[in-house]
């Protein structure tokens, strides 16, 4: 009997039980808003020239679409072997963390432009980022050795119908302070799209393309500290066997806000180029903003939009 096997209680399936539930709902959710939005991704993503924008849009979205088949394999089978439970457990716990930092980066590029590239600001962003990913690659790692493989007990255990193959949190303070990190990123990054919109555009109205991502920049903020703060709350409060329970929901939630972000600002800088044109003259005049044409037109762009000032 492994070391995992040792410590895992029955009592403690339920609770993975429930787990397995919440990511497959994640990835249901997941899937229902990526059919939702493929009209508009057909038209505003499929169709664009290959840039930033576009590879960060398909590293955000597509990666968690193919995990869902081995996630649900991982979750309903009785017939995989060990090595392949823990293969498949890798390869989505993987993709769920990829996602992650593909899809603050769309939101950090973003943030990073309004600030006219300024060095200062991407060495915040980079040793944010590369804290959070090496925090939780490192807890993705302790978690894939706690692996449980139930065909190694006894029998009436898979005849009711658990999954064979489940993870228990094994470093419970390691994986709060994976989620603290995702919180530390987002209130950074809401700073500092604060700060522009406080010495910029306080009194001045919005152009249409800034109205849509300050509003979508909000949301995601709000999503992905709010999740990240439940993860922290279940973490420190519930028994091991709930340790993961969220982190498909926060790499799906994630994945969808930040590509609908994506999709909306090229959709409304499609729609409203005179809008857009119009920003970018006021802030020729006002120079004193502190945002150029030139970060804009670099915010634009990495959506694969072409906007000429």
């Amino acid at each position: 009997m492994s070391h995992t096997e040792g410590l895992l209680d029955v009592a403690a399936l339920p609770g993975l039980k429930i787990a397995t539930y919440v990511s497959t709902a994640s990835m249901a959710f997941n899937m229902y808003d990526y059919l939702l939005t493929l009209p508009t991704e057909v038209k505003y993503v499929w169709q664009a020239n290959w840039g930033v924008g576009k590879v960060l849009y398909l590293l955000s979205r597509y990666p968690l679409l193919f995990a869902a088949p081995l996630e649900l394999r991982r979750l309903t089978s009785h017939v995989i072997s060990e090595v392949q439970c823990r293969v498949l457990y890798s390869l989505v716990a993987y993709v769920l963390a990829l996602t992650l930092v593909f899809s603050e980066t769309i939101l950090i590029i973003r943030v990073w432009a309004l600030w006219r590239r300024q060095t200062w600001v991407a060495i915040v962003f980079v040793c944010s980022a590369a804290a959070g990913a090496i925090t939780g690659l490192v807890d993705i790692l302790e978690t894939t050795h706690s692996v449980a493989y139930l065909l190694n007990f006894s029998q009436p255990i898979v005849s009711l119908s658990y999954p064979i193959c489940l993870a228990i949190g094994e470093n419970r303070k390691l994986s709060i302070v994976s989620y603290v990190m995702i919180m530390v990123n987002a209130i950074a990054v809401f700073s500092l799209m604060a700060i522009v919109w406080i010495r910029s555009y306080r009194g001045v109205p919005f152009s249409s393309m800034m109205f849509t991502f300050y509003k979508d920049g909000l949301v995601y903020f709000a999503a992905s500290l709010v999740t990240a703060i439940v993860n922290v709350i279940v973490i420190s409060t519930q028994p091991r066997e709930y340790t993961n329970l969220l982190f498909p929901t926060q790499a799906a939630l994630n994945s969808v806000l930040s590509t609908r972000m994506l999709l909306n600002l090229r959709q409304t800088i499609r729609s409203d180029l005179r809008g857009v044109n119009s920003v970018l003259d006021s802030n020729a005049r006002h120079g004193e903003n502190g945002i150029t044409g030139l970060s804009l037109r670099f915010a634009a762009e990495t959506d694969g939009s072409t906007i000429v000032a």
